[in-house]
């Protein structure tokens, strides 16, 4: 069994500009590796119930990065929707098993879920990673996940 691989979408997958969204740089080869080795989950406050619609349309509404082809935005977009949401109710830590191997990547996790991490002592498990903030972040997020790994 894979281990788990939660991923925040804003700010991480998604970078914010004055234009509103754009695709993170390095977000197709990211998301390849990720679903190589991981079972990948959304964990996004988009969708708390396992929706990937939601998903789905912020990719969509999302600009293209600029350095992807067209044919890299149709894998793109097709590797999204094969992506689960998972679900959550009040943190995003609801959403993990303290009996499970994971990875986390977000740009701004939650005092509540950052405290449970903490208390079953999962805080090395969490990869803050903002695109927002350094563009090229998904690349150390997976260089991380690598040499963690």
């Amino acid at each position: 069994m894979k281990t788990k691989l939660y991923l925040d979408v804003d700010g991480v997958m998604l970078r914010r500009n004055p234009q509103g969204y754009q695709v993170a740089n390095h977000a197709l080869p990211f998301l390849r590796f990720a679903i190589d080795q991981f079972e990948v989950y959304w964990l996004t406050a988009r969708s708390h119930q396992g929706d990937t619609a939601e998903v789905e349309r912020a990719f969509c509404h999302a600009l293209p990065n600029p350095t992807a082809s067209k044919q890299d935005w149709n894998v793109l977009k097709a590797l999204v929707s094969a992506i689960p949401v998972a679900r959550w109710e009040q943190t995003k830590a609801d959403a993990f098993g303290a009996e499970e191997d994971f990875y986390w990547i977000d740009d701004n996790p939650d005092a509540l879920s950052l405290a449970w991490l903490k208390r079953h002592d999962f805080s090395g498990r969490l990869v803050e990673a903002s695109t927002d903030q350094c563009p090229d972040d998904l690349a150390r997020a997976q260089s991380v996940l690598v040499g963690d790994y």
